[in-house]
């Protein structure tokens, strides 16, 4: 495997890191890196973050939706919503978006998702963009966000690991209609 989980040392020196540079200190994840980096030894990079957000039902929309069930002005939007929290989110954390993509609705094994794909500013100075892709599984009473993200030179290198990385994921409990 080319990813390892990130150790607790790492996370130390990235939320110093934050502090210092007056960022915001994210939520609790779990993150996988690039393997090498807990040791120092990889300092490339490659995140894989995993969250899920808990709510009351009804509070998410429901997994088990087909796309075609939604007008297209529904999908709209929907795809309006969640690029305006990321917005909103990245402002707040003082990081800056350099890039759109087209926002994405899709179905992975059998799961409803939303497919947000920007270029963000790297945090480190003379560093290169990072590609983000954060794909969300709503499922009524609780979401899961899978965050891919590496340098934008790095893309290609990442690309059949991120595609098997998401398409590993299926909700088992999906919430019906």
């Amino acid at each position: 495997s080319r990813l390892e989980i990130q150790d607790k040392n790492i996370s130390v020196i990235v939320d110093s890191i934050r502090k210092t540079m007056q960022l915001k200190t994210a939520p609790k994840r779990f993150v996988m890196q690039q393997k090498g980096l807990n040791n120092l030894k990889n300092f490339k990079y490659v995140r894989v973050m995993i969250e899920t957000f808990k709510g009351k039902s009804g509070d998410f929309l429901k997994g088990s939706v087909k796309i075609k069930e939604y007008s297209l002005k529904k999908q709209t939007e929907i795809k309006t919503l969640y690029k305006n929290i990321i917005i909103n989110n990245f402002k707040n954390a003082g990081l800056q978006i350099n890039k759109w993509y087209p926002v994405e609705l899709m179905e992975i094994n059998g799961s409803f998702c939303i497919c947000l794909k920007f270029d963000r500013k790297s945090v480190i100075k003379n560093e290169t963009d990072v590609q983000v892709r954060l794909y969300s599984f709503p499922n009524n009473n609780r979401q899961f966000d899978f965050t891919l993200a590496c340098r934008t030179d790095d893309v290609e290198n990442w690309k059949s690991d991120f595609n098997e990385i998401i398409q590993s994921f299926s909700i088992s409990n999906l919430v019906k209609n």
